[in-house]
């Protein structure tokens, strides 16, 4: 099955493509996380393209990480990434950390072997995102013991559209 955005559980700032490639966010900052539709596999690698608001007023932009829990989440799924009553299911990271973001910037993410969240900028490796000493260990198994992760992006404050690619072709809506 291929990856793509969760469309039946997603912040309520949210629009989701009927294809599951494309996730916008609709109005205000905030209100925008959304969910990959199931668990990454190792070394599973996924490709997106950002579209920033240009001239913003806001502060911030993207916030990416990895949702560990067992089922997502429905009616307690936060405003923001950013609050501080996030369950310890989420890792998530500020990309604006690592680097400006940019219309047309293409990042790559793939989860390794031991639980990491590596990154690359149109094709070039840059490093690692999440170690796998960031995860919270106690929370992030299933029934059968293994850990399982599904992406999670905060589209806030001045990203306001991701666009998963697939084969390397971007639809330009």
């Amino acid at each position: 099955m291929a990856l793509l955005f969760d469309t039946s559980n997603y912040g309520a700032g949210i629009n989701i493509s009927s294809d599951g490639l494309i996730a916008r966010r609709t109005n205000g900052f905030a209100n925008a996380i959304v969910f990959s539709n199931r668990p990454l596999n190792a070394f599973e690698k996924v490709t997106f393209d950002i579209q920033q608001q240009p001239g913003s007023i806001w502060q911030g932009s993207l916030r990416l990480g990895l949702y560990a829990g067992h089922q997502l989440p429905t009616s307690d799924l936060p405003l923001s990434t950013m609050e501080l009553s996030l369950n310890p299911s989420y890792t998530m990271v500020s990309i604006e950390k690592y680097l400006h973001l940019y219309n047309g910037i293409r990042l790559t993410v793939w989860l390794t072997k031991n639980h990491c969240l590596n990154y690359a900028i149109n094709n070039v490796l840059r490093g690692t995102l999440i170690d796998s000493t960031q995860i919270d260990e106690n929370n992030n198994h299933n029934n059968n013991g293994l850990r399982t992760f599904r992406l999670v992006f905060d589209l806030f404050g001045n990203t306001i559209k991701i666009q998963l690619i697939r084969d390397g072709i971007v639809d330009l809506i």
